[in-house]
C-alpha cells in the first residue's frame, strides 16, 4: 500500500534550495540573490558537510518523486555509519519549505574498521543467492492467485452475459420491433456503470444518487405529458404507488442525455434546493429507442407556471429567493473531504429550469449543460454540445464573445447574471400595496419572442439595456434593496457581480428585518 501511496501523490511541495540547476523533475525559480525555490512531488532536504579545513557547509534541495522511496526511509535521506561524523542528511514532506525545522546533526566517529570489500561482496553475493528462491516462489504466487481470479471473473462475466442474452431474446420474441438501437443504448449505459448498480441511495448524499438498476423503465406507468424541454417531452409517471417525472429524450440527443446523468451522478450532489434524481433507463418504443430520465415530481410546476398563474406576498417572494439562491451557491461550491464534490456552474438558469415545491421553496433542474471544475487537477469538464444557454438569459461576455471560456469563475458569474433576472421575474409579481405587474420574461419589450444571438447583443452589450423596474419600487423600503441586489447581479462588469451565497444572505436579512418590522 505504501508503495502505491509513492506513485500517487499529487501534492506539489515547496522546498528551499541552495544547488543550482535543481536536479530533474524539480522546477526551479529564482526568488532574489542565493534564494532559489524548487517545487516537487517528493520532499524537501538538508544537509551538513564537515569540509577539511573543519567548516560546516550547510545545503538544501529538494528530492524528486521518485528517489523518494521506500516512502517511510527513503534511502537518499540516510547516511552511511562510517561518514555519520563528516555528512549529515535531513528529509521531510510535511509542508513546503519545512526542511529549515529539521535538527540535523552529526554522529560520532563509528570506532570500527570498515569491512573487507571482498567479504562484503561475497556476503552480498550469497544474500543475493539465498534470495532467489524466495523471489521465484512469491512471484510463482502471485502469477497463480490472479490467473485464478481471472478464471473465476471470466466464468462469472460469461455466464452474466448468457443470461442477459436469454432474457433478451425472450423480450424479443414478445416485442419483434425491438429497435437495434437498444444495443448501443446499453453500451453506453455500461459506460456509465448503470446496470451494475443495484443498491439505494445512503440518503447523506455522499454516494452515487441512483436507486435502481436498468429495469426501473418497465415499473413505471406513464400517465399524460406534463411538460416539453429542449429535448424531449416531460410525463408524469406512477413508480411503486408514488408520482414522479420522467424526462424523455430521442435517440438523437444522446449527448445530451449522457451529459445530463453523467453530472447527476457527481458525488455528493444531494441538495433540498436541487431537483432530486432517480434514475435513468432506456426502453424500446416500436420503430425508436427512448432514453429515460427519472426525478422527484414537482406538481406545482416551474417557477415560470407559477409566476403566470400566480401572484406572491412579500414573504413567498423571499423563500423562493432565498431557496434558488442557496441551491446555486451549493452548485458553485467545491466540497472536499472523503467524498469530493467539483464546484459545478448551471449555464441555463432560467425560471422554466426552476421547479417549485409544494412547500413553497424552489429547487433548480436541468443540469444539462452545466460545466464542472475539479480544482485538484484544474480542469474544466465540458460537455461535448456546443449550446450555450437560452439566448434570453446570456450575460453580456458571453454574448459579445469577451468572456475567458478557461476560467471557471467565468461560469459563475454568467449564472449570476441570469439570477438578476429570475430576481427581477419575481419581484414583478409581488404584490405591493395589494397590486403588482402582469408577467414578462425578461427584454420582453425589446426584443422579440424567441430572440436571436444578435438581437440579444444590440440590446444587452451595444444599448446597455437591462429589464425595466417599477417606479414604486424605488420608493418601497424592501423592493428597493430586492431592485438594487438584482442590478448587482446583472451588471456588465462579471467580476463586480454579487456571488450566490452573498444573494442567500442578504435575502435572508432582508426577510428578517421585515418580519420584525411588521
Amino acid at each position: 500500500m505504501r508503495l502505491l501511496e509513492m506513485f500517487f501523490i499529487t501534492s506539489i511541495i515547496c522546498c528551499l534550495t541552495t544547488l543550482v540547476p535543481a536536479k530533474p523533475g524539480c522546477g526551479i525559480s529564482d526568488h532574489g540573490p542565493e534564494r532559489f525555490i524548487c517545487e516537487t512531488r517528493g520532499g524537501c532536504m538538508r544537509s551538513l558537510k564537515m569540509t577539511e579545513s573543519g567548516d560546516i557547509e550547510e545545503h538544501y534541495d529538494c528530492v524528486i518523486a521518485e528517489h523518494w522511496y521506500p516512502p517511510e526511509r527513503p534511502l537518499g535521506c540516510y547516511v552511511n555509519r562510517y561518514f555519520q561524523h563528516l555528512n549529515a542528511i535531513g528529509c521531510c514532506r510535511d509542508e513546503s519549505f519545512c526542511a529549515s525545522k529539521l535538527n540535523v546533526s552529526f554522529s560520532p566517529k563509528w570506532e570500527e574498521d570498515p569491512p573487507d570489500e571482498s567479504e562484503s561482496t561475497s556476503t552480498e553475493e550469497k544474500d543475493s543467492i539465498e534470495i532467489w528462491p524466495v523471489l521465484v516462489y512469491v512471484m510463482s504466487s502471485i502469477c497463480i492467485l490472479a490467473s485464478c481470479v481471472f478464471v473465476v471473473f471470466t466464468i462469472q462475466l460469461h455466464i452474466r452475459r448468457r443470461r442477459r442474452a436469454k432474457q433478451d431474446y425472450t423480450r424479443e420474441l414478445s416485442d419483434p420491433l425491438i429497435d437495434n438501437e437498444v444495443l448501443e443504448i446499453r453500451s453506453i449505459l455500461d459506460e456509465l456503470d448503470l446496470t451494475t448498480f443495484d443498491f439505494a441511495s445512503t440518503g447523506s448524499g455522499s454516494g452515487l444518487p441512483l436507486l435502481v438498476q436498468i429495469t426501473i423503465a418497465r415499473q413505471i406507468q406513464l400517465q399524460h405529458v406534463i411538460g416539453c424541454g429542449r429535448f424531449g417531452e416531460v410525463w408524469l409517471g406512477n413508480w411503486k404507488g408514488e408520482n414522479v417525472a420522467v424526462k424523455i429524450f430521442s435517440t438523437v440527443d444522446e449527448k445530451s442525455w449522457f451529459r445530463e446523468v453523467e453530472i447527476y451522478q457527481t458525488t455528493m450532489l444531494r441538495h433540498e434546493n436541487l431537483l432530486g434524481f432517480i434514475a435513468a433507463d432506456n426502453k424500446d418504443a416500436g420503430l425508436m429507442t427512448q432514453l429515460w430520465l427519472v426525478t422527484e415530481y414537482q406538481p406545482r410546476g416551474s417557477l415560470y407556471d407559477v409566476l403566470t398563474k400566480e401572484t406572491l406576498d412579500m414573504q413567498a417572494m423571499f423563500k423562493m429567493g432565498r431557496t434558488i439562491a442557496n441551491g446555486l451557491a451549493f452548485l458553485h461550491s467545491e466540497v472536499g473531504g472523503t467524498h469530493y464534490k467539483p464546484a459545478i456552474a448551471h449555464r441555463d438558469l432560467k425560471s422554466k429550469n426552476i421547479l417549485v415545491r409544494s412547500n413553497g421553496t424552489c429547487c433548480i433542474a436541468d443540469l444539462g449543460l452545466a460545466v464542472r471544475y475539479f480544482s485538484t487537477c484544474g480542469t474544466i469538464d465540458m460537455p461535448d454540445n456546443t449550446k450555450a444557454g437560452t439566448r434570453r438569459y446570456l450575460a453580456p461576455e458571453v454574448l459579445d464573445g469577451t468572456m475567458n471560456f478557461n476560467h471557471f469563475d467565468s461560469y459563475r458569474r454568467a449564472d449570476m447574471y441570469s439570477l438578476g433576472l429570475v430576481l427581477w421575474e419575481l419581484c414583478r409579481r409581488t404584490l405591493i400595496n395589494g397590486s403588482c405587474d402582469k408577467y414578462e420574461l425578461p427584454y420582453y419589450d425589446c426584443v422579440s419572442m424567441d430572440p436571436t444571438v444578435d438581437e440579444m447583443r444590440e440590446c444587452v452589450v451595444v444599448a446597455g439595456r437591462r429589464p425595466q423596474t417599477s417606479d414604486n419600487w424605488a420608493t418601497h423600503p424592501t423592493m428597493s434593496v430586492m431592485m438594487r441586489m438584482m442590478r448587482e447581479c446583472w451588471t456588465a462588469n462579471a467580476a463586480a457581480r454579487l456571488t450566490a451565497l452573498r444573494v442567500k444572505k442578504s435575502i435572508d436579512a432582508l426577510s428578517a428585518f421585515v418580519a420584525e418590522s411588521a
